[in-house]
């Protein structure tokens, strides 16, 4: 398992767990660590793909979706179809391996680790990342100058 870092003045990466199924060349492994670890800081992805997501944040894209259209008067097989359309345009949004490629946005991020398990040696699978941004999860007391 390969970790990669990258680090600016506003945010950290780590993506420790981009991974080859079978280890092979890992100059290559790490170099494609970077670039996710890039594209993870550029995009600020939710999840690394729709089974990640909590499932209340799925639940009320769903809701907010068909209330949408309910206001609309569509009826309701149609609204169901338009939500299920609607979630696969939210999860591109959200999920890492369904947003498009930073580096190449005609791709996806899964197919641009598919396209680099050839150079890596073999299967890759990205099953996690953490994300910093400078001040997150820092508490600031005010107080009063005189």
């Amino acid at each position: 398992m390969q970790a990669a870092c990258l680090e600016r003045r506003e945010e950290a990466v780590v993506v420790p767990a981009l991974r080859a199924i079978r280890p092979g060349k890992s100059d290559e492994l790490t170099a494609l660590g970077r670039l996710v670890a890039m594209h993870v800081a550029a995009s600020n992805p939710q999840a690394v793909d729709p089974a990640g997501l909590d499932p209340a944040t799925v639940e009320r894209e769903k809701n907010v979706l068909a209330e949408k259209f309910r206001q609309q008067g569509k009826p309701d097989n149609v609204i169901a179809k338009i939500v299920e359309s609607g979630l696969k345009t939210f999860y591109k949004e959200v999920c890492l391996l369904d947003q498009p490629y930073v580096h190449d946005d005609k791709k996806s991020v899964a197919q641009a680790l598919k396209e680099a398990e050839g150079k890596v040696g073999g299967p890759i699978k990205v099953t996690g990342f953490v994300r910093y941004a400078v001040g997150e999860g820092v508490e600031r007391q005010e107080t009063e100058n005189a």
